[in-house]
């Protein structure tokens, strides 16, 4: 009997130590779980990163007694006072348009927006019902942050959603877990926790973490995005394959979560596939991958190809450049010049060709890829209450015979005001089309009756809002030195222009002028078989002076830089003339 009490004391104590940790343990999880659900606490879910607590986007203002929600995140253009009410007026139709800054309309005034088009035309066909469109895209916000709005909108009773996204899915560095690990069963089950998830975005979690966990409220690594072009530097998320691919990856699983998820909330929603500046926007960052030897002969063809394009000797200029290209077939700037010459020559379906795979293979983008726009396509393919606005096409129909530039986008992505009304017309017809207000008697057009601003000037024109032409100034001196030298000029040159932006803007756009028209020129002579080694100090020691005194976080960026990356305007001046001794570069 004694021996059979020890025994059963032996299992007792084995007992409770199992016991002992279920009680510390589990049981305060449980009841921090249990609290933060009852909390409300808006928590992300992404499947690939961890953002922990997630702030609202909006505050809640009460006028004269009624509730209205208010943007109040400063990348959701705060600055516009959008704000709508909180419960909806009877026969209110509420439409809201999200994605990145393309689809906010940056940089035009609110007016001036494809969303603020869409508004005025729907209301006058609908005149029985009130019609909001409500614009909340966010500046420089990927696929995987427009979701995070989502999932606050979704919650405001909309009646259609309008989703135009992916020309940011590389801005902001990380690094996606590409190799199994034996904990990730364990991992993926920890994560249905809404307690787990708010540690794993906490300040410890972004400090264990560092690759996959990013803020709710701030873009993370936005400056370097914008250096790194400068530099025309690789970025590791477009160079891996793996790491690509999981980009490619986490851009259609955001897209199709929000159209999932409207679904399940019976909203139906707009997808848009993204249109873009293929003609007039040279890739950011190309990269060689042959040994020396072959990128040698390689960049004889490339330069010879591009002289004979500046010296109007199509012929040559097509040959040379598609050997270029062929030796070097991942090399974007290959293929963008290889477009160019095609163009010249007429050879329009093949230069488009060209210009898509140049914006494809681009080593440093920030433009939706075809990858994206045909994911987008599938997703609207697979749900019955989507319905896909192919916004590319339609672009690539009003530009043909040529690809999009300059005479539908600002810059790279950002619609002119023709190209704003592009946008609007295509969504009015499918919300029309689908009767998704209501049916209406008669045929009816698009319509949009522009504000004009006084009544001398008229009309809103992107050419005359000087302060824009000054912001995309700042855009192209990046790393698109033609338009750069281009835009400087014609600010300078523009009747009142200089007046209006006042001193300190006018000093940029004048001190703009005074070294990109050279670093062109220097570019020009250089290919067409002039030495210009002897110029080139001086000049990469006046365009390092701009980016210091024009952008002064440009130096701490450079000190940033990992040891193998920083370099010095001066040395990238070398490069960008083709004056290297490593061609690899």
């Amino acid at each position: 009997m004694a021996s059979e009490a020890r025994g059963m004391t032996r299992k007792h104590q084995l007992l409770f130590w199992p016991i002992l940790v279920l009680i510390v343990v589990l049981v305060p999880s449980l009841l921090l779980e249990v609290g933060v659900r009852l909390g409300a606490m808006r928590v992300s879910n992404d499947m690939f990163l961890q953002f922990g607590r997630v702030n609202s986007f909006f505050t809640k203002l009460t006028v004269d007694g009624r509730d209205f929600y208010q943007v109040a995140s400063r990348d959701v253009y705060r600055e516009r006072n959008t704000t709508f009410a909180a419960v909806k007026d009877p026969g209110t139709f509420r439409i809201f348009c999200l994605g990145g800054s393309a689809s906010a309309g940056w940089p035009h005034p609110p007016e001036q927006i494809y969303s603020a088009y869409l508004a005025q035309a729907l209301q006058q066909v609908y005149p029985a019902r009130k019609v909001e469109v409500i614009n909340v895209g966010a500046h420089a916000y990927s696929a995987y942050r427009v979701r995070l709005i989502f999932d606050e909108i979704i919650e405001f009773a909309p009646d259609l959603i309008i989703i135009y996204s992916g020309n940011n899915e590389f801005l902001e560095r990380r690094a996606y877990q590409v190799e199994p690990r034996w904990y990730d069963p364990f991992a993926r089950l920890l994560n249905l926790s809404v307690a787990y998830r708010v540690l794993r975005g906490s300040v410890i979690g972004r400090r264990l973490f560092p690759e996959n966990t990013l803020s709710d409220s701030e873009r993370d690594h936005v400056a370097y995005d914008l250096w790194s072009k400068v530099q025309r530097l690789p970025l590791a998320l477009r160079q891996d394959r793996q790491q690509f691919e999981r980009v490619q990856t986490h851009y259609a699983l955001s897209i199709e979560s929000m159209a999932a998820d409207a679904g399940k909330s019976g909203v139906p929603v707009l997808l848009l596939t993204v249109p873009v500046n293929l003609r007039d926007w040279a890739p950011n960052a190309s990269v060689n991958s042959n040994a020396p030897t072959e990128s040698l002969r390689w960049r004889a063809d490339y330069v010879a190809g591009r002289g004979a394009l500046l010296r109007n000797d199509t012929t040559t200029a097509v040959a040379k450049l598609q050997r270029a290209a062929e030796a070097e077939p991942e090399h974007a700037d290959s293929h963008f010049y290889l477009a160019r010459a095609l163009e010249v020559a007429r050879d329009l379906p093949a230069s488009a060709r060209h210009y898509s795979m140049a914006r494809d293979l681009d080593r440093n983008p920030n433009r939706a890829s075809s990858a994206f726009n045909e994911s987008v396509r599938r997703t609207a393919e697979k749900y019955a209450h989507v319905q896909l606005v192919d916004a590319d096409a339609v672009f690539r129909a009003a530009s043909a015979p040529f690809s999009p530039g300059f005479d539908l986008f600002l810059d790279y992505v950002h619609p002119t005001v023709r190209g704003n009304r592009l946008l609007a017309a295509e969504v009015f017809d499918a919300i029309v089309q689908q009767k998704y207000i209501g049916e209406i008697p008669a045929v009816v057009s698009f319509a949009h009756r522009p504000k004009t601003d006084d009544g001398v000037r008229g009309a809103y024109q992107d050419a005359s809002d000087y302060d824009m032409q000054r912001t995309l100034l700042m855009l192209l001196v990046v790393n698109q030195y033609e338009p750069a030298a281009l835009k400087a000029r014609s600010l300078a040159r523009a009747e009142g222009a200089l007046a209006v932006l006042g001193p300190e803007k006018a000093k940029v756009v004048l001190d703009a002028l005074a070294v990109f028209p050279e670093v062109v020129d220097a570019e020009r002579r250089r290919l067409l078989g002039e030495d210009v080694a002897a110029s080139a100090a001086a000049l990469g020691s006046k365009l390092e002076a701009f980016f210091g005194t024009t952008f002064p976080s440009y130096a701490k960026f450079v000190r940033q830089l990992p040891e193998g990356e920083q370099r010095g305007s001066r040395e990238f001046l070398s490069r960008y003339l083709l004056l290297a001794a490593d061609p690899r570069q």
